[in-house]
């Protein structure tokens, strides 16, 4: 296991419950919300907002760049782009692509996700509703990728470009001295934030590209923002900060550097922060020996025909 918590019960007791065909409670937002992390090889983990010491899902499948929409995750695995619902169950192939993604977004209002291709072939956005479809193309190397406020903003080696969702009416957004490793965008407040690897990290101020909101000089290479909260990498450290770059804490720690972050902010009515009831050891003992009858009585032999 690369990324270490200790899961919860209510996850175990949803879990048994799908696996022996019990009723299983709704869940509502993954417990205030959700970090979802990418190991590569070391496959997708998705960690909680409120204590991060607990895991909301774990999937084997190897995961580079990730994002969420709704409550759909979103990530690529070599050519193929999965998704899966916030608890890292259901998964299902979304898209087949001819080259590994270097980056995804989600725009659910206008209903896309966005590919970037490095290099090879640029940016795609693909139609949420028909996948086997895209909406626009761009044959402008692009990695990282976000959206939102009605733009989608991309990093082709040290330019920041902007374009409307439909990827026309391109435009450079800023230009800077490195190349960035990681995009997230608060767009109530108006700030993009810019990853460079040992570069630290730095939030633009959307209004004035040229201003910056804050700096931070620590290693940073993806962001990802949500909830009133900026979180990035550090080596194997997922630090977070205020929107302004100010109050930086340690937010949770691997055993080895990510390759992508994501997050679901609240959904479904679950307030920020807020302790879902954990049910106790017993109520999910007792849930498993539900289960495990029903199973029973269905697999009991039938009497011979008299």
């Amino acid at each position: 296991m690369i990324c270490s918590f200790r899961p919860s019960f209510t996850r175990v007791a949803y879990s048994l419950a799908a696996m022996l065909g019990t009723a299983a409670p709704a869940l509502a937002a993954p417990f205030g919300g959700a970090l979802y992390e990418t190991f590569g090889a070391g496959g997708v983990t998705g960690i909680e907002l409120a204590n991060s010491s607990i895991g909301v899902g774990v999937l084997k499948t190897p995961g580079t760049a990730i994002a969420t929409g709704g409550s759909t995750v979103y990530f690529a695995s070599g050519d193929t782009v999965y998704s899966t619902n916030a608890s890292l169950i259901g998964l299902t192939v979304f898209h087949r692509n001819n080259a590994a993604p270097a980056g995804l977004a989600v725009d659910t209002t206008g209903g896309f996700l966005y590919e970037t291709f490095g290099a090879s072939s640029g940016v795609v956005a693909i139609n949420l509703a028909n996948p086997a479809t895209s909406a626009g193309v761009l044959r402008l190397a692009a990695t990282s990728i976000v959206e939102g406020g009605g733009k989608v903003y991309f990093a082709s080696g040290d330019t920041i470009y902007s374009a409307n969702p439909n990827l026309t009416g391109v435009s450079i957004f800023h230009t800077n001295s490195a190349a960035t490793t990681g995009l997230a965008l608060d767009a109530a407040d108006g700030i993009l934030y810019d990853a460079f690897g040992a570069g630290g990290l730095v939030g633009l101020d959307l209004a004035n590209p040229g201003h910056a909101v804050g700096i931070l000089g620590l290693e940073a290479n993806n962001v990802a923002f949500g909830n009133g909260t900026v979180y990035f990498d550090s080596g194997d450290t997922i630090y977070a900060t205020n929107p302004d770059l100010v109050g930086l804490k340690a937010f949770h720690s691997n055993n080895a550097p990510v390759d992508g972050l994501a997050l679901l902010p609240p959904v479904l009515g679950a307030s920020p922060g807020a302790a879902v009831p954990e049910p106790s050891a017993t109520g999910v003992i007792g849930l498993g020996l539900i289960g495990l009858a029903r199973l029973h009585r269905r697999r009991r032999p039938s009497k011979a025909a008299g």
